[in-house]
């Protein structure tokens, strides 16, 4: 689809003046011939030591220690840039996966201390003998380690066990948050053709897994399908492309005269830096919305 027009210009300006580096790099490469290269360098700003990634990369947590939540939010972008194996920064995220940080119970968890004194948004704290947010994305990771780790690793092989088990997993439990169903997308695309998958039904699987996309859609009104948008498209698939025309269509009308997209998440904790938030969440936003019109 067309991206030029009145709300191409609408969002560019918009960006330019909100997006923090980060995401104007991913602006530039997907619409101004910018690099990947340069996503990845300021990509890498955000790494701590360990592999890691934090320093407010998810714009809800600003905490400077790494966190599942802040790496899930990297390896998006890895992926979104197609980052060669051998970068430092997909190396880096490969160590603190191989690391068992955050990880139990074959599960990459949310963990963070209770009380914590960093500006964040309340779905990402919990006070003393409060339960941890449920937030897994044992899927994607698993995924991740399938599309970059050497297959001949002790890694890779941790990788394949836990992709296994969440596919199993994903029969019983059926789970129905877009969050969720995204990343088991996103171990579709890095499972299939695996030889080691040949005992699953991967057809099977694609199936049940379109079929439970469609339904969490179906329960949103207006639906947005942009959510389960990823690089290889599989949207296109269960929906086709009329729907996500008129997705597309209706993000038009909806564009606000600053030239961002309605946003309606909320920190409820009261630190003044959820206004800086909510713009790079706009900014972001809007680079998803222009990214899914165009592979429409």
């Amino acid at each position: 689809m067309d991206v030029s027009g009145r709300f191409f210009e609408c969002a560019r300006q918009f960006v330019y003046r909100n997006a923090r580096p980060l995401d104007f790099a991913r602006w530039q490469y997907h619409f101004e011939k910018g690099s990947a290269e340069n996503v990845l360098r300021i990509l890498s700003a955000y790494q701590n030591s360990d592999g890691g990634f934090a320093h407010a990369i998810e714009p809800d947590l600003w905490d400077p220690e790494s966190t599942t939540v802040g790496s899930f939010a990297a390896a998006e972008i890895m992926r979104e840039v197609n980052a060669p194996a051998e970068h430092p920064v997909v190396q880096g995220l490969l160590k603190y996966l191989e690391s068992g940080k955050e990880f139990d119970r074959d599960k990459w968890q949310y963990f963070a201390p209770p009380g914590r004194v960093y500006p964040h948004a309340a779905w990402c704290g919990y006070a003393a003998g409060e339960k941890a947010p449920a937030l897994n994305f044992s899927a994607a990771f698993a995924g991740f380690i399938l599309k970059y780790a050497k297959e001949d690793s002790a890694l890779y092989r941790v990788g394949r066990g836990i992709a296994i088990k969440c596919i199993f997993e994903f029969f019983v439990q059926k789970p129905q948050d877009a969050e969720t169903l995204k990343c088991y997308l996103s171990l579709l695309g890095d499972a299939e053709g695996i030889s080691e998958f040949g005992a699953i039904d991967m057809a099977y699987f694609r199936r049940q897994l379109y079929r439970e996309i469609r339904a969490a859609a179906e329960k949103q009104e207006p639906p947005r399908l942009m959510q389960f948008y990823e690089p290889r498209g599989y949207v296109f698939q269960i929906f086709g492309k009329e729907r996500p025309k008129a997705d597309a269509a209706a993000m038009r009308v909806a564009q606000q005269a600053d030239g961002s997209l309605p946003y309606s998440r909320k920190w409820w904790t009261g630190f003044k830096q959820a206004e800086i938030a909510e713009n790079w969440h706009k900014a972001a936003q809007l680079i998803s919305a222009l990214v899914f019109m165009k592979a429409i």
